[in-house]
């Protein structure tokens, strides 16, 4: 058994072992002068005020187009859109092929433009699947928007005339962009034909009605499109919302956005919507932006999503438009007015008021509806509820039925009790309570019935989740933890590399105690993170300031040490985390059952790849760190893994889909707990361990009924006979 003395001259040989990297931290800076010069100093202020000047500046610039044009970000991409399952770029029908329904394309136009809209028809007349029909809608009277100009004054091209019957004009009453929608609702009846919307000003490819029918085929329930965003959040500037744009090579196989731009050309089917009257009833401020309204329309009051297509199929502008766009006439675009007057957000919150509902956002819901196709060959992997038990709990007959639908078609992880899918209430219950509570909620619950399968998930989690939709939700969180790892890693390379920087961390950590300032900083940034996780963008400025914190807390453990391990096992870590993102998707067939990874497996395999590959760098390229001081690293890192790895599936087992900022605030909570309960374990046996090594005695007694001095730092004789003192021997040994 080792004594308390051999574990202390252990650890004293480790800590001096793990101080004698090959790149001292403190090399060159031993000889320094106590007082710097004047000058030295005035230069690095001056140098710092002007990258905060530069900053600043590229702060500013950058939020002025963000706000003005929206956000062509992946980052944006990611976080405000979701995955879709449609066909790929190159799926496209045979060349016989037709659609078993209707399929009609329509398009409006202004006094203006009316002689100018042969373009598009024209384009619309070269497709490579002809429509059935082509509605060219000319209101009648004056516009709505404009009243002092009318439709009666300007002469329809005869040109447009002689392409009837396949071309048909429609003269209808006017609702503005919207009645390019509206003009072929009214006129058509079947629920399963297929409208195609254009705009008046584009020429569109040749295989763009072919694309959005064949889409249409393979997934009916959705509305799709070419072009489209995400609606990003900017509740801390005036405008309110902006764009986020999904570039091609983010869709795959397609992409759910929350609004469709019209001008790329837009499907719906007719069954979509019920009632004519209540969609053509916008609010005013929404004349100008049908796109979001009749998306909003579509997502709150019929319960549809809206997806973009993989197929690169954008319109090209007419050469009058050219010609347009350079006329004093044009300086005020749409899309100027739209911004200017924050027409997107107000028309968003006019709509909530309308409805009193709010729009789910892609962020907010990450996809649960998504349909998946099974090959003929496939496995049935299919569970459901009957219609009259979920609508008994979820009160919505209509939303219920497509929500049973859409959940029973997709396939779920094989149990051996069915995951009933959770209700609403249910879903907001989980939401209220802590992730403690969570915990505890499930221990007891397996703990009452360890067989019920579906007791070792809360309601609404992601483990009760399609497997498509689990596998994307995992990929998200882990990005989110890689990207904050990635942030802590150049916030510690700055303070372990920059000499000004590096020489601040030396002067504010002089002894280790220093280090229960920086941790004690760390635990309040944190509890902030958690306090602000759901308001965005205050939850990202939260882990900011988090992960500036926490840098500061492994630098100055760094100069404690005087190694610099602590940036290695940094950069460890985001490596590792980053194939665990690779990892987490991979699926396998178990006889009829789809199962994931399991979590301990391809934890082991982040860490042996990425440990290979540290390895082999330490030893052919760079020496970094000590030898010794790498085999401690990677130990703890082992160890850190693993626990992630299992932490990580736990935690998927109790948070819902709009709690992806929660990975990194419970990740950290449950070290930071572990870390303070293995202190304090660790205080206790050295506390024990000093009262066992303090004395000379074979002996030590504690006495059980009241405060004894002599146990604290020497043993005591043993008493006499007849002593009736209440006290506890332990025999100890001599050192």
């Amino acid at each position: 058994m080792i004594s308390p003395r051999e574990g202390v001259l252990a650890w004293q040989r480790w800590r001096v072992r793990v101080q004698h990297a090959l790149l001292p931290l403190h090399a060159g800076t031993c000889e320094r002068e106590d007082k710097k010069p004047a000058r030295r100093q005035c230069g690095l202020t001056f140098r710092r005020g002007f990258i905060v000047v530069i900053l600043t500046l590229a702060t500013w610039i950058y939020v002025a187009l963000l706000a003005r044009h929206g956000s062509i970000s992946p980052l944006a991409t990611a976080l405000y859109t979701s995955p879709y399952l449609g066909r790929s770029a190159t799926d496209f029908p045979p060349p016989a092929w037709r659609p078993p329904f209707r399929v009609v394309v329509s398009l409006t136009t202004t006094p203006a433009r009316l002689d100018k809209v042969m373009d598009s028809v024209n384009s619309l007349l070269r497709q490579t699947l002809m429509p059935d029909q082509i509605y060219v809608n000319i209101p009648k009277g004056p516009m709505k928007r404009k009243p002092t100009r009318s439709y009666d004054d300007v002469e329809i091209p005869s040109s447009l005339e002689r392409l009837g019957p396949l071309v048909r004009i429609n003269r209808c009453v006017d609702d503005g962009p919207a009645t390019k929608l509206l003009g072929a609702l009214r006129q058509e009846n079947d629920p399963s034909t297929l409208i195609i919307t254009v705009d008046d000003d584009f020429e569109y490819p040749m295989q763009l009605v072919e694309a959005l029918s064949w889409e249409a085929v393979f997934r009916p329930e959705n509305v799709h499109g070419v072009c489209g965003w995400g609606i990003m959040p900017m509740e801390w500037h005036s405008v309110g919302a902006v764009p986020a744009y999904v570039p091609y090579f983010m869709r795959p196989t397609g992409r759910y956005v929350d609004v469709l731009q019209a001008c790329c050309g837009n499907a719906y089917r007719r069954g979509f919507f019920h009632n004519l009257t209540e969609l053509a009833d916008m609010p005013s401020v929404c004349v100008t932006v049908d796109d979001v309204w009749i998306a909003g329309y579509l997502r709150m009051i019929e319960n549809r999503r809206t997806a973009l297509i993989s197929k690169r199929l954008d319109p090209s502008d007419p050469s009058w438009k050219d010609i347009e766009s350079q006329s004093s006439a044009s300086q005020l675009k749409l899309s100027a007015f739209n911004h200017e007057n924050q027409v997107h957000h107000k028309c968003i919150q006019a709509m909530e008021t309308r409805f009193q509902m709010h729009w789910t956002r892609n962020f907010e819901e990450p996809q649960t509806r998504q349909k998946v196709v099974p090959s003929p060959d496939a496995p049935q992997q299919q569970q459901t509820r009957t219609a009259s038990r979920t609508a008994s709990r979820i009160g919505s007959r209509h939303a219920t039925r497509d929500y049973l639908r859409d959940i029973a078609e997709l396939p779920r992880l094989h149990t051996a009790t069915p995951i009933v899918p959770a209700t609403a209430a249910e879903i907001a219950e989980t939401r209220r309570r802590s992730y403690w509570r969570r915990r505890l909620d499930v221990w007891e619950a397996e703990r009452d019935d360890p067989s019920a399968q579906s007791r070792k998930f809360a309601p609404g989690s992601i483990c009760t989740l399609p497997v498509e939709v689990q596998a994307a939700f995992r990929r998200k969180v882990l990005s989110i933890f890689a990207l904050q790892l990635l942030l802590l890693t150049g916030l510690l390379a700055l303070l372990t590399f920059e000499p000004s920087l590096a020489e601040l961390m030396e002067d504010a950590f002089p002894t280790a105690w220093y280090l229960l300032i920086a941790l004690l900083v760390v635990v309040v940034m944190l509890y902030a993170l958690y306090v602000a996780h759901a308001w965005f963008p205050v939850n990202w400025i939260a882990l900011l300031l988090f992960s500036v914190s926490l840098s500061v807390l492994i630098a100055g453990v760094q100069i404690v040490l005087d190694t610099r391990a602590g940036l290695f096992c940094c950069v460890f870590t985001f490596a590792a985390v980053c194939v665990m993102a690779l990892l987490c998707g991979v699926k396998r067939i178990v006889g009829q059952t789809t199962v994931f990874l399991a979590p301990m497996v391809a934890g082991f395999a982040s860490f042996a790849m990425v440990a290979i590959v540290s390895a082999v760098i330490q030893g052919a390229v760079w020496k970094y760190v000590s030898i010794s001081a790498l085999g401690y690293s990677l130990l703890l890192e082992l160890a850190l893994i693993m626990f992630f790895s299992h932490d990580a599936n736990a935690m998927f087992k109790l948070i819902t889909p709009d709690e992806y900022m929660h990975g990194v605030i419970y990740f950290y909570t449950d070290v930071l707990i572990i870390a303070m309960f293995s202190v304090f374990c660790g205080a206790l046996v050295l506390a024990c361990s000093a009262c066992a090594a303090g004395g000379g005695g074979g002996f030590c007694y504690f006495n059980t009924s009241g405060c004894s001095s002599g146990c604290c730092s020497s043993c005591v004789a043993p008493p006499e006979d007849g002593d009736d003192g209440d006290s506890v021997s332990v025999d100890v040994q001599n050192d």
